[in-house]
């Protein structure tokens, strides 16, 4: 399985789609916070657009979210992001 990333937009973050997602996400994880293989995170691309990394059990859990927001394949997040929810112990991002 392969990690996969939303990329939100400057633009999208002025209309309220971090807001959006972040939501989606934390309701569909409230009732599975503690499962190891759960985690995502954000990292800023450049001061233009930010990107959400899904772990691979993430993503499976939740492909229809990554699916309408047009989530693509990814390497695991980059040095230096943030963890958003699920298992920090997931990937090593210091």
């Amino acid at each position: 399985m392969d990690w996969y990333k939303i990329r939100i937009t400057r633009e999208d973050q002025l209309r309220g789609k971090t807001e959006q997602l972040v939501g989606e996400i934390r309701e569909l994880f409230r009732l599975l916070d503690g499962d190891p293989a759960l985690a995502v995170y954000s990292a800023t691309v450049n001061d233009q657009a930010v990107d959400l990394y899904f772990s691979p059990a993430a993503a499976a859990l939740a492909g229809k979210i990554i699916h309408h927001h047009w989530g693509i394949p990814c390497d695991p997040p980059p040095t230096g992001a943030k963890h958003l929810f699920g298992s920090p112990a997931v990937v090593n991002v210091p």
